[in-house]
């Protein structure tokens, strides 16, 4: 088992505390539910398509299950929920929702948190058809991943950060951050220009150039031009006394 793997099973158990109260000897078979459409987000010709993969344990249990929705990692321009361990958490008891959101790329900050918002929005809406505890939802991620599932979970209610429809709750009851940035403004930073194939040519080998590049496609320019929009991604700007455990 390579260490990621092993970071994701101690996430398990960081979350399993307060969304599992059984254990299980036998892991229980897994129904998954690729490519669900849980939003869409407009095109210059139509509309894109936000999708998640749903893993659902088969297990014998009068109670709804509880959820971890997994956010993958790659800087926000990169990857996919492909990357996400569904297999190996839902086989813990877990129902565990795979989210896609779109990239730096195809659109900056607030788009990435609005997505993952949409989701837990969806999941919500769904939670008896898929017999989901909407009253226990976690978030996990790494790396970027890491920054929206800490922000997700200080942000409920903040309204630069919500999407239009509110009648439904977007608040989780756990985070699990692997080494997802809490404060933009604390990046290093490499060079000071956007980052364009040319900027990057001739920085890429200094020290943070990556996570500078990563930084500055998000806000759609360096920090130190968009510290309004640096610090409303940051989750630690949110943090209060109804925020869940981290």
């Amino acid at each position: 088992m390579n260490f990621r793997s092993c970071l994701k099973l101690t996430a398990i158990s960081a979350i399993a505390l307060f969304l599992l109260n059984s254990c299980r000897d036998r892991p229980p078979t897994v129904n998954v539910l690729k490519d669900l459409e849980y939003s869409t987000y407009p095109l210059q010709n139509g509309r894109g398509k936000l999708l998640l993969d749903l893993y659902l344990p088969q297990i014998e249990s009068s109670q709804p299950l509880p959820v971890i929705i997994f956010i993958h990692g790659g800087g926000w321009l990169e990857n996919s929920k492909e990357s996400c361990p569904g297999l190996l958490l839902a086989q813990r008891g877990f129902a565990i929702a795979c989210v896609n959101y779109r990239y730096s790329t195809q659109a900056i900050f607030p788009a990435q948190i609005l997505d993952v918002k949409k989701a837990v929005r969806w999941l919500r809406q769904n939670a008896a058809q898929y017999k989901l505890d909407p009253n226990r939802f976690g978030a996990l991620g790494d790396s970027a991943g890491g920054h929206l599932s800490a922000l997700l979970g200080t942000s409920a209610g903040v309204s630069p950060l919500e999407p239009d429809n509110g009648q439904i709750s977007s608040r989780i009851q756990a985070v699990g951050n692997f080494y997802g940035p809490t404060d933009l403004t604390k990046i290093p930073k490499a060079f000071e220009e956007y980052p364009t194939p040319e900027v990057l040519a001739k920085n890429k080998d200094k020290l943070w150039w990556r996570l500078t590049e990563a930084a500055y496609k998000l806000l759609g320019a360096p920090v130190s031009q968009r510290l309004d929009l640096a610090a409303l991604a940051n989750p630690i700007a949110y943090i209060d006394d109804r925020d869940p455990p981290f």
